[in-house]
């Protein structure tokens, strides 16, 4: 089947019908650190109550023994998908409730202590056990603990098979360049998504150390970002997302194309095989006990950092790039969501319902490649909006020019507006006409940005970042939307 390389809803009605269009497997994944009441980080180990972190699939840790983890299984809608994780996050903070203990709000930590008293997380001493400890050991002599306190959403979906075969993607190859095309198409509009979710325009000063790290390291593999990077304590949407840059200055000579699986697979084993300089003088072991499990420039796949990955249906013991070289791609993980915390559970249903139209926009994007020149100016951008997002006058780059981001932005909505309210057709709501309508909202007056709320609110309350995090550890669900903004 011939597929245009800027679709058209004449084409795409012509071979879907709305509900195909609406369908797929959707689930959250949501990090958080558990603290006190005080906003300070609880030191506490991971609640017995929640079982062995290897086998309890729904609620686990993530770096630190005070990082929780909390997955939903995969669901038929993303408001099924909000409502599996508002179940498990209830259940979460009964248990925290009778500790005395508290979700922290924000993407950003917490005022942390010092270095060494931040705790990694333990695991049974068990192979399996004892390899994951071993690799957050050396995420933490690779990067600091501190880095790895940062936390956030990552949005799992997978579209129909029904309608990848409407779309002409009928075999396994077939289904693997749809997942592929779908995420460079991604790689190339995530700037958006960064502007309209950013969450975590301040750090607390105990952090700052990191961001100003962070920030030299973006400048290093962002030539073109200096000028408006320097604005990032006045303009950032989100220093969570731009924490990509020291992974993607590690990988600068060795970059991972999205051009295929085959490409993909191979480059990121290539990365798992290649030395690193810098991670071999930090040697193999320290004190008498193991540092890292080996001094490649990824200790494993779980170390490839990027906005979006495509994952594989593993078997016990398997990881994803095997699971994929098998049987293909199974599913895709979004991973540049902030922590919204006006949301209950972080996220809002608005939001995932515009993710999920402009997936599907992706999907039926233009399907040509990402050479290495497009690559460099798809993470300008990136770094752009998550540094200065709310520069007013950015400019990003596009078609070998710079335009400015609130223009590029206003046709691309529109374009999704229209896809929105095809997906709407035959159902008596209009709920992703309304997420990309709230999307426009924003690019008509950033002020609603959750960033802009954060940052505005700090402000005007003269109010420091753990002070601001503070206030939502005592308010009310229901009063979220409207704590100190």
């Amino acid at each position: 089947m011939n597929k245009p390389s800027l679709y058209d809803l004449d084409w795409v009605s012509q071979r879907t019908v709305p509900a195909m269009l609406r369908s797929g497997a959707f689930g959250i994944e949501r990090e958080a650190l558990r603290v006190k009441p005080d906003g300070s980080l609880a030191l506490t180990p991971h609640p017995a109550e929640f079982g062995d972190k290897l086998e309890n699939d729904r609620i686990t840790v993530d770096f630190s023994e005070s990082q929780l983890e909390m997955i939903t299984p995969p669901c038929a809608s993303v408001d099924e998908a909000l409502g599996a994780l508002r179940g498990i996050q209830a259940e979460v903070e009964q248990v925290l409730d009778a500790r005395g203990e508290r979700l922290w709000p924000l993407s950003m930590p917490t005022c942390l202590p010092e270095e060494s008293r931040i705790p990694i997380a333990r695991f049974a001493d068990t192979p399996e056990g004892r390899m994951r400890e071993l690799y957050r050991v050396g995420l933490a002599n690779r990067y600091g603990r501190r880095m790895q306190m940062i936390s956030g959403i990552h949005f799992n979906f997978s579209f129909s098979r029904e309608l990848l075969a409407a779309l002409g993607y009928t075999d396994r190859h077939g289904v693997d360049a749809a997942y592929f095309r779908m995420a460079r198409n991604f790689l190339r509009q995530r700037w958006l998504l960064v502007w309209l979710t950013g969450a975590s325009p301040a750090a607390d000063e105990s952090f700052s150390g990191v961001v100003r790290q962070q920030v030299q390291t973006v400048k290093a593999c962002c030539r073109g970002c200096k000028a408006f990077i320097d604005e990032h304590e006045q303009h950032a949407t989100s220093l969570r997302v731009s924490r990509y840059g020291y992974a993607d200055t590690a990988f600068s000579d060795m970059p991972v194309s999205f051009n295929s699986l085959a490409e993909y697979s191979h480059d990121i084993r290539a990365l798992m095989a290649t030395p690193s300089d810098k991670f071999q003088k930090l040697g193999l072991m320290a004190n008498g006990l193991p540092s890292q499990i080996n001094d490649r420039v990824l200790q494993s796949e779980s170390e490839f950092y990027a906005a979006i990955r495509l994952k594989g249906r593993i078997r016990k013991g398997e990881g994803h790039l095997d699971a994929m070289d098998r049987d293909g791609v199974y599913y895709a993980e979004v991973r540049i969501l902030d922590l919204n915390p006006f949301a209950p559970e972080a996220i809002d249903l608005d939001t995932l319902r515009f993710i999920q139209v402009l997936m599907l926009d992706c999907l039926l994007g233009q399907d040509t490649p990402i050479g290495p020149e497009e690559w460099a100016l798809l993470q300008e951008n990136h770094h752009r909006v998550a540094l200065s997002g709310r520069n007013p006058s950015l400019p990003l780059c596009a078609d070998d020019s710079r335009t400015g981001m609130r223009e590029l932005a206003e046709p691309m909505l529109q374009r999704l507006l229209a896809l929105a309210r095809r997906m709407d057709a035959g159902s008596d709501r209009q709920d992703f006409e309304h997420a990309v309508d709230l999307a426009l909202q924003r690019l008509a007056n950033p002020a609603t940005l959750p960033s802009a709320r954060i940052w505005d609110a700090m402000q005007i309350n003269h109010l420091g970042h753990v002070a601001y995090g503070t206030r939502f550890l005592q308010a009310a669900p229901a009063c979220l939307s409207t704590v100190a903004a």
